[in-house]
């Protein structure tokens, strides 16, 4: 009896550790995102050209960034947002999904910081690809190779937490199908597979705007 009480508060002193780390890691993923959207936001309201230069260099990803061997915008560009409504939905969605894997027995911190760090290269890679295909088709379609020498040169950016969000709902979906959540701006609470759908809907929807 003493060895069985003493392994299941061993067991409910390390599930409750693990989900306060991956509770603390979903809170600074947030915060960082949070930090560079604030730089955002006062550089474009001061009209701060350094600091908004900075920003496109360093949060941005884009061919000008890779080109100029900025490699770690495939991370750094996933916690970097312009727009009011891109932030907060996507940290709102961020925030809840983090908060169901938290939830999760054995997950932790390192697990949270590794499906971020991971998804946000394979993100930043996907959306790379699809805008040299899209370059591509576009030159195709009008004729305007004599506009770009050489490889073509993708001129729009890159950047916001979608692909650490979406990564973050697959796990999360797949562990805890029909918890209930509710999802920005969504007011009812709705099953985890549901809100998932919604969510990729709208991503899907938005990746060419």
């Amino acid at each position: 009896m003493s060895f069985r009480r003493a392994f299941n508060d061993s067991s409910l002193f390390n599930g409750q550790a693990s989900y306060r780390s991956a509770k603390w890691a979903v809170g600074t993923l947030l915060f960082f995102n949070g930090g560079v959207f604030g730089a955002w936001t006062y550089a474009r309201g001061s009209r701060d050209t350094e600091l908004l230069r900075q920003l496109e260099e360093h949060a941005t990803l884009s061919e000008h960034n890779l080109a100029a061997g900025r490699y770690y915008t495939y991370v750094t560009s996933a916690f970097s947002h312009k727009e009011l409504p891109h932030f907060a939905f996507n940290m709102f969605a961020l925030f809840t999904y983090g908060g169901v894997l938290a939830s999760v027995p054995g997950i932790g911190a390192l697990h949270i910081y590794g499906l971020a760090i991971t998804s946000s290269i394979a993100a930043s890679a996907a959306f790379i690809t699809h805008r040299r295909r899209k370059t591509k088709q576009r030159e195709k379609k009008w004729d305007l190779q004599s506009r770009f020498s050489g490889n073509a040169i993708i001129r729009e950016t890159g950047l916001g937490a979608s692909g650490i969000v979406m990564a973050a709902a697959a796990v999360a979906t797949c562990l805890r199908p029909t918890i209930e959540v509710v999802i920005f701006p969504m007011p009812m609470p709705m099953p985890l597979y549901v809100a998932t759908g919604l969510v990729a809907a709208v991503d899907a929807y938005m990746i060419d705007k």
